[in-house]
């Protein structure tokens, strides 16, 4: 399974795993992938999105 972190503005993101999406700060992006990383064990791939 391939964990998705999506940042939206520089300011929220969203997390989803196929099954659910979080939503959050964007100072807690760090700490979501070390948990991510930690318990999955799987890489997270960063898509940036602009929205004018």
């Amino acid at each position: 399974m391939e964990a998705k972190l999506k940042v939206y503005k520089d300011i929220n993101f969203s997390f989803s795993n196929g099954e659910s999406t979080i939503y959050a700060q964007r100072r807690a992006v760090k700490v979501i992938e070390n948990i991510l990383n930690e318990n999955m064990g799987k890489k997270i791939v960063m898509e940036r999105m602009v929205i004018l």
